[in-house]
């Protein structure tokens, strides 16, 4: 996450940071991720080709709330298990 390349502290919350950005990478190619990040960053909808590439509005959410820029605005991890998207795991 952003706490690493800045050389501060980081927590479970740059971890959430960093397993969003890999599903996001996943999802859409290492081509568009820059594109992508940017986007959930500033806490825009994806769209076009990249919306094309989320399987669902739910989880395009919860990415965007792991890569908020600052980690206390990030899910904890027990939120983020707790979602719609990853209850039925």
């Amino acid at each position: 996450g952003p706490e690493l390349v800045n050389r501060d502290l980081h927590s479970f919350a740059t971890d959430m940071w960093s397993i969003a950005a890999t599903i996001t990478e996943m999802l859409v190619g290492s081509e568009n991720l820059d594109a992508a990040m940017a986007k959930l960053q500033a806490g825009q909808r994806l769209d076009g080709e990249l919306a094309d590439r989320v399987p669902t509005q739910e989880l395009e959410i919860l990415l965007r709330t792991m890569v908020r820029p600052t980690p206390e605005e990030r899910w904890s991890p027990s939120k983020v298990l707790r979602t719609s998207v990853l209850r039925p795991y």
